[in-house]
């Protein structure tokens, strides 16, 4: 697993025998060594698909609501003007939480982007615009978003290929390769309805740490210009989670665009290809990984889940957000291996292991135990009557959008 971000391994153990007091590096180091990984990343598999499964009903009550009661923060844009700009026709964001294109007055502001906002343990507000890749045509909407919301230097994470498996996931919105000329584009202002736009490739590179393709882009509007920093991270397959290599190189890349960014109050662009599933997991381990390393997960009580927590706040903001359950378990794989990374170095407390009576998720094989009853879960009867519950909303409501329906290009 990567080096953890931003937080120094603990000095070896020192083999003097002087009784002077310990340094505060050596405090530090003995803190470390009472800390045992939170409640919530020693769930079963089990307890997490009861979980997720959860989110799924919440999920669920959201649309309803918003069927049914005109009032509802979660209802949803329905003017054909907004809805064929949607890459696909089940993923949109929520209308009161929703990015609006600057335009004149009378003209449509829709642009299938949601802003978030994540505070962290310390108070600090994360922001964040997750949004669909670009369609054809339309991606002027993107570049006027990306300079209308972000600060002086933008950064924009993508987290799909333009094509996959032989179907478009994302227009070619940027030069893709030096000496590509600069690709022209029309930028609404709410002054004046067309004013001209381009985006040109000053620097390309490929970086085997974070694995991703970095390109540093001019952006220019009328004779204004400013610095966008593009990462193109492609070891992220639809409907799947990143492995090995890719993996570590994730974490890598999540450290390296908060490094590009300025500030946590400049909001990065994150975008798949739907704009929930690869962006959703990413938000959210950028924000838990900051908790982890800042110390916001050491005296966690047992009974909190800081990633049920933050999925439950994404979703509220932006819909379907960490879409699949493999995604979900994903960050609760990657923080355990991110907490056993900080206490790399450091000499056990006691010879023998912190005992639980949760098995680590890692270490769980997928099944159905009929004696399996967690303390800080459902038992497996009740498991399986949310997953009845489940499955009935979804009979009622329809399946979960795997990345979307697709519309029309």
């Amino acid at each position: 697993m990567a080096a953890p971000l931003s937080v120094p391994r603990p000095a070896a153990a020192s083999s003097s025998t002087s009784s002077s007091p310990p340094s505060s590096r050596e405090q530090s180091r003995n803190a470390l060594v009472e800390l045992h990984p939170p409640a919530f990343l020693r769930q079963s598999r089990l307890a997490l698909r009861q979980k997720f499964a959860s989110l799924t009903v919440l999920q669920r009550g959201r649309l309803e609501d918003a069927h049914k009661n005109p009032e509802s923060r979660f209802k949803l844009p329905q003017d054909e003007a907004s809805l064929v700009r949607n890459r696909y026709l089940d993923i949109q964001p929520w209308a009161n939480s929703r990015v609006h294109l600057k335009v004149p007055e009378g003209e449509c502001d829709y642009i299938n982007a949601s802003p978030v906002s994540l505070q962290s343990s310390t108070g600090t507000v994360e922001k964040y615009i997750s949004t669909q890749g670009p369609k054809n045509l339309l991606f002027g909407h993107f570049w006027g978003m990306v300079w209308h919301e972000t600060a002086d230097v933008a950064v924009i994470v993508m987290l799909t290929r333009t094509f996959e498996s032989g179907r478009e996931k994302c227009s070619q919105y940027f030069p893709a390769e030096m000496g590509s000329e600069p690709m022209m584009f029309q930028v609404s202002t709410e002054s004046s309805k067309e004013v001209e736009g381009s985006i040109r490739l000053e620097e390309y590179s490929e970086d085997d740490a974070t694995r991703s393709i970095i390109r540093k882009l001019s952006l220019r509007v009328g004779e204004v210009e400013k610095t966008v920093w593009h990462f193109l991270f492609a070891g992220w397959p639809d409907h799947t989670i990143p492995e090995r290599e890719d993996r570590a190189a994730l974490v890598k890349l999540i450290a390296l665009s908060v490094e590009k960014n300025e500030g946590t109050n400049n909001p990065r662009i994150v975008h798949c290809s739907a704009g929930v599933g690869r962006s959703g997991t990413f938000i959210a381990l950028d924000h838990l990984l900051r908790e982890l390393h800042s110390g916001g997960m050491d005296n966690v009580p047992d009974d909190v889940d800081k990633i049920y927590e933050t999925v439950t706040s994404l979703r509220e903001q932006r819909m379907w957000m960490v879409q699949s359950e493999p995604q979900y378990a994903f960050i609760y794989q990657v923080l355990m291996e991110e907490w056993n990374a900080r206490q790399a170095g450091s000499i056990p407390a006691s010879p023998e292991p912190a005992q639980t009576d949760k098995t680590p998720i890692d270490e769980v094989e997928d099944s159905d135990e009929e004696d399996y009853n967690d303390e800080a879960g459902p038992s497996a009867k009740r498991a399986r009557l949310l997953a009845e519950l489940v499955q009935n909303v979804q009979k009622a409501y329809g399946p979960i959008p795997s990345e979307g329906e697709e519309a029309s290009k």
